[in-house]
Parts: structure tokens; C-alpha cells; sequence
């Protein structure tokens, strides 16, 4: 399950490195055995269409419990082990993914993968937390991840949050609700 984080740290990596790129144009990158394709959030319907399942987009619930609004649509082919041909379904939601928590714990981003195989060996939800230290402080957890499985699509699904647990947690069960 791991190896699903090193995506989630590299798109997000690509998102800060570039962010006018990544929140305003199209763009693709290659590389020897992997591809990135970014989408504005406007070119939803052509990014959807490149996957080979209906993907979830869950714009509602991810604005009712953070406040973000999408920023970003990347579809990422041959990143991870063993799916060098399937694609994953990625969503960026807000602007900033520096990492830096906000001290009042509202999440700055959100950031969904729906991955072309489920979770192996996943029977419910798995939730862990990030530990992270801001200027030298005391440590802290500074990120969630949920992963879960979407029974009636057999895809796996990963959220990313600096925000709260229960944030993690409202916008993974809803997405798990709506999929069934």
C-alpha cells in the first residue's frame, strides 16, 4: 500500500513545482516507462474519458468539509509497480501542497487517487497518520491517508489530507456510499 504514496508524493511534488502549469493547462510529461497528463478542472469530461472506469468525483463533499475547490485532474500511466499499462485517477483539491499544515488544523489540500486494481489483501478501511514536525517543533501527525476498496468498481481508492481525521473520514465514507 505503500507504493501508492510514492504517487501521491510525486504528483504533489509536480503540483508545487509547478503550479500555474498544474492549475491552468493541459500538460503531459514522459518519461522512459511512465506518462503524466494534467486536466484544468474544466477538462473533467476529457480526463474521465481516459479511464477505464467510471471514475468517482467527489466536488460536493470535499467542499462542504474543507472548503477546497478542485485545481487539477492528472492521470498517471506506468508510475507504479506492476500497472505500467492501467491508469490512476488523480484529483488535486486547493493550492497549497507545500506540506506545511495550517496551525488551526484546516486542511490546504485534498488530493484523491482511484487506482486501476483494489487493495490487496484490504477488507474495510485502512487510516493512518503522518507524523511531521512544523520549524523544529514537537512531532505531530501533519497528514491522513484513508484507503479503501470500491466493491461495485473494483478499483482501490487513496485520500490525502493535511486536515483532520474526521475529515479524511466524511470524504472517504461518502465516496464509498455514492460507489456503491
Amino acid at each position: 500500500m505503500r507504493q501508492f504514496a510514492s504517487l501521491a508524493i510525486a504528483i504533489l511534488a509536480f503540483a508545487a513545482a509547478n503550479p500555474a502549469r498544474a492549475q491552468t493547462v493541459e500538460c503531459t510529461v514522459n518519461s522512459a516507462n511512465s506518462q503524466l497528463t494534467c486536466y484544468a478542472p474544466a477538462q473533467i469530461k476529457e480526463a474521465k474519458a481516459q479511464f477505464a472506469r467510471h471514475p468517482v468525483v467527489p466536488r460536493r463533499i470535499v467542499r462542504e468539509v474543507t472548503g477546497l475547490s478542485l485545481t487539477q485532474v492528472f492521470l498517471s500511466r506506468g508510475i507504479l509497480p506492476g500497472i505500467s499499462k492501467k491508469t490512476v485517477f488523480n484529483l488535486d483539491f486547493g493550492n497549497d501542497f507545500s506540506g506545511e499544515p495550517e496551525p488551526n488544523g484546516q486542511a490546504t489540500y485534498v488530493t484523491i487517487d482511484e487506482l486501476p486494481n483494489p487493495y490487496r489483501g484490504l477488507h474495510g478501511v485502512s487510516l493512518h497518520g503522518a507524523l511531521g514536525s512544523v520549524n523544529g517543533g514537537p512531532l505531530t501527525i501533519d497528514s491522513w491517508t484513508l484507503e479503501e476498496n470500491l466493491p461495485g468498481r473494483h478499483i482501490g481508492l487513496q485520500v490525502m489530507t493535511d486536515g483532520s481525521k474526521s475529515a479524511v473520514l466524511s470524504i472517504g465514507r461518502d465516496i464509498l456510499q455514492r460507489s456503491k
